[in-house]
């Protein structure tokens, strides 16, 4: 990638990339992590991008009801996340406002869109993080993955959509002619832009 000029096409390359991600399957900045607080705690994972509003400075990720960072997010709506592109060299630290919605017309529109493979991962007996044996089932008995659609809707429940409002983005471009750094911060409907010592 080329050195960047100008801070506004730092600022659009950057959420171009965050958005070509949410569509690709094989992006590499589709599963960026995602720093949550508890108790005086970091909690970190990866997570896999679903969709992005760039307009609306929204991106969309999906959960089970019952996960962790579902309770974390409620009791501390502050979050980050961090994408890295090790082809292009660009990482993004994301900072956000993170809301949990729950039956609500965006879980159903991206609930339509999930298989039978995928709705597993909301189906299990026991919240996820709950210890088991090694070979103690986790799945309903009648969970089978050529099951009729229509048959896995009480996993609907534990279903949820993390919507995160970006609100400063801090890009780092990699680049043997020097490195780049920019802050982005969120002041009312308008983004102030900065350089900064990579």
């Amino acid at each position: 990638m080329e050195k960047f000029t100008n801070l506004n096409d730092v600022f659009k390359t950057a959420w171009n990339l965050i958005y070509r991600a949410a569509i690709s399957r094989n992006d590499p900045m589709r599963t960026p992590v995602l720093a949550t607080v508890a108790e005086g705690h970091p909690h970190q994972r990866t997570i896999v991008l679903r969709e992005v509003d760039t307009t609306a400075n929204l991106l969309y990720f999906f959960s089970d009801l019952r996960a962790p960072k579902v309770t974390q997010l409620q009791q501390e709506c502050l979050c980050n996340l961090i994408f890295w592109d090790p082809r292009k060299k660009v990482q993004i630290e994301l900072r956000a406002n993170g809301r949990v919605l729950h039956q609500t017309p965006p879980n159903k529109k991206f609930w339509d869109r999930i298989n039978v493979g995928g709705r597993t991962s909301y189906a299990t007996i026991h919240p996820p993080g709950t210890k088991i044996t090694q070979n103690q089932p986790y799945l309903p008995e009648y969970w089978k993955l050529d099951m009729n659609i229509q048959e896995t809707t009480p996993a609907y429940e534990h279903f949820a959509v993390l919507e995160l409002e970006a609100y400063e983005l801090d890009v780092l471009h990699l680049h043997q002619e020097g490195h780049q750094r920019c802050l982005f911060k969120k002041v009312g409907h308008n983004w102030e832009m900065d350089w900064l010592v990579p």
